[in-house]
């Protein structure tokens, strides 16, 4: 039934992992690593979870992805140390790499 199924282009497993990454990043807002995870849990392949998500994040950058956040989040961003911390942590937690995080907070001067 599922070959049958495929056969017919009523299932394709790269379609609906470019819908769903793209969803989940521009809806959820998510980081690459947590976009990758949450593919890899519906048995996407590796090459195509690696072909999907570089091109999706080419068209829309995790430096603007992290931009939008902070400035939805701009109550948590203060002159607070533990804010600045709470900030950091709830991107790490969105699936941002560190770097990427501190670059953009860095820009933003929020770094501490």
């Amino acid at each position: 039934v599922i070959n049958d199924l495929e056969k017919r282009e009523y299932i394709n497993d790269f379609e609906f992992a470019k819908i769903y990454a793209s969803h989940l990043v521009k809806e959820k807002k998510l980081g690459q690593f947590l976009v990758r995870q949450k593919l890899k849990q519906h048995k996407i392949d590796s090459e195509t979870i690696v072909e999907i998500v570089s091109k999706l994040y080419k068209d829309f950058p995790s430096v603007n992805i992290i931009k939008e956040i902070i400035k939805k989040k701009k109550h948590l961003v203060g002159n607070s140390e533990k804010n600045k911390l709470k900030l950091t942590n709830y991107l790490k937690r969105k699936g941002f790499q560190f770097e990427e995080i501190n670059s953009v907070m860095k820009s933003n001067h929020l770094i501490f």
